[in-house]
């Protein structure tokens, strides 16, 4: 793909039962778009017309090897979901939107050959990244056995030989090399993010936190300095009328001119 444009803890469960319905909070009138009005709204088309409109509107591209991975993900998704609750949408459109195209949406900020998808699940959004950057190496890690079977079948399915699965919580997970990104969706409460991975954040790591609604009060839980290594990116997901952030966070020290993100657009 050309890009030009879930260790476990306790207090996650309000956002665990929030992704599973593909949504990290409720959804709300989104802020800022980088597709056109015709994006919004609910989904309406077969799946594979949805993600390729979808993946044209976030700017990039894919391949109709990379389209039918995804669509496969897709299938093992609602397959698998029967046995182990991975996700509250089965909808195959609304998977489409919910889960690949929302992973998508971050590939821009994505940094560097190592990233560590941070309580993977249903593989999101490290599977979907990883489809759209075979240039990339991707580790899912989650903490239950059973999501870490199913994360190997589908990486084994779609014949991935970028991606490689641990199954940890995070913060017990202790990689023999370094990360150039960590990303998480709707894993925990940022505050929380930042102490649960504090041992994987050495100088030029970066932090991809996906939030919706909610980000402004979760950078408010957190001291101003800290702020000040944060940025927010509003993003619009085609066809999702919900409010979606990435949250950048930099591990390399003070910038030169502080900035705080809940007083700087």
């Amino acid at each position: 793909m050309d890009v030009t444009g879930q260790g476990g803890c306790r207090g996650r469960r309000a956002e665990r039962l929030a992704v599973r319905g593909g949504g990290y909070n409720r959804a709300v009138p989104a802020t800022h778009s980088t597709t056109g009005r015709e994006d919004r709204g609910r989904p309406d088309g077969e799946p594979a017309a949805l993600l390729r409109r979808g993946v044209a509107a976030l700017g990039l591209s894919l391949s109709p090897e990379g389209e039918s991975a995804l669509l496969r993900h897709a299938g093992l998704l609602r397959h698998w979901n029967r046995r182990l609750n991975l996700t509250a949408v089965d909808d195959p459109a609304q998977v489409v939107v919910r889960h690949l195209l929302d992973s998508l949406a971050v590939a821009p900020w994505v940094r560097g050959g190592r990233v560590l998808d941070i309580g993977s699940g249903g593989g999101f959004p490290g599977i979907p990244l990883a489809v759209a950057l075979p240039g990339v190496r991707f580790t899912l890690l989650d903490s239950r056995g059973k999501r870490a079977a199913f994360l190997r079948h589908v990486a084994a399915t779609l014949g991935l030989g970028n991606v490689a699965v641990a199954e940890a919580r995070v913060e017990d997970y202790r990689p023999a090399e370094k990360f150039d990104t960590l990303v998480c969706r709707a894993f925990a409460p940022l505050e929380e993010i930042l102490t649960l991975t504090a041992h994987l954040q050495e100088p030029g790591t970066r932090l991809l936190a996906m939030k919706g609604a909610a980000v402004r009060d979760e950078l408010r839980a957190l001291p101003a300095r800290r702020r000040a290594d944060i940025s927010v990116e509003p993003v619009r997901v085609p066809f999702l009328d919900a409010e979606r952030h990435v949250v950048r966070v930099r591990f390399d020290g003070p910038p030169d001119a502080p900035r705080d993100p809940l007083t700087e657009p």
